[in-house]
C-alpha cells in the first residue's frame, strides 16, 4: 500500500536507531565517523519524518556542541574515537528487539547485525543518505 506521497507504508517499523547505525556502518565500511554517523542520522530521521510521516527510531536525540546527537549510538560507536568504524557492533537489546539465534546474557541479549534489522523498504533511502552525505564530505 502507498502512502499519499507515493511511497511504499507497508511495514512502518520504528527501530532502535543503532539497528540503522549499524546499518550504515555496513553499507560505508572504514566511511564514516561516529560524528558523521551522527549527522547522518538526523538527516534521516527528518526524511522519514517529512516524507513518510513516521518516525524511524525510537531513540532520543539531544542537541550537543557538535550538531544532534543519538547518545545510544554515541556510546555504542565511541570506542572509535574520531576514528572510521570499520564494522557494525553488536548490542545489547532487551526482549522487544530479541532475534532468533541472540544470546542472553545479564537479562539482555547479545544481538549480532544482519542486513534484515532493517527492513528492505526502509533501506533504500537510508543508503541514498549516507552515500549523499558521504560523498559531499570526501576527501580527494
Amino acid at each position: 500500500m502507498k502512502d499519499k506521497k507515493g511511497l511504499n507504508n507497508r511495514a512502518n517499523k520504528i527501530y532502535d536507531a543503532r539497528f540503522i547505525a549499524n546499518f550504515i556502518v555496513d553499507q560505508n565500511p572504514n566511511k564514516v565517523s561516529n560524528l558523521m554517523l551522527q549527522k547522518i542520522l538526523y538527516y534521516v530521521k527528518i526524511y522519514f519524518l517529512v516524507k513518510c510521516d513516521r518516525n524511524i527510531f525510537s531513540n532520543s536525540m539531544e542537541k550537543w556542541e557538535y550538531g544532534p546527537v543519538i547518545p545510544d549510538v554515541y556510546h555504542e560507536f565511541n570506542n572509535y574515537g574520531s576514528e572510521p568504524i570499520n564494522a557494525p557492533q553488536s548490542l545489547f537489546v532487551d526482549e522487544k528487539d530479541y532475534t532468533k539465534g541472540d544470546r542472553k546474557v545479564f537479562g539482555f541479549y547479545l544481538h549480532n547485525y544482519t542486513k534484515t534489522d532493517i527492513e528492505e523498504d526502509d533501506q533504500r533511502p537510508i543508503e541514498d543518505i549516507s552515500k549523499g552525505i558521504l560523498s559531499r564530505f570526501r576527501e580527494d
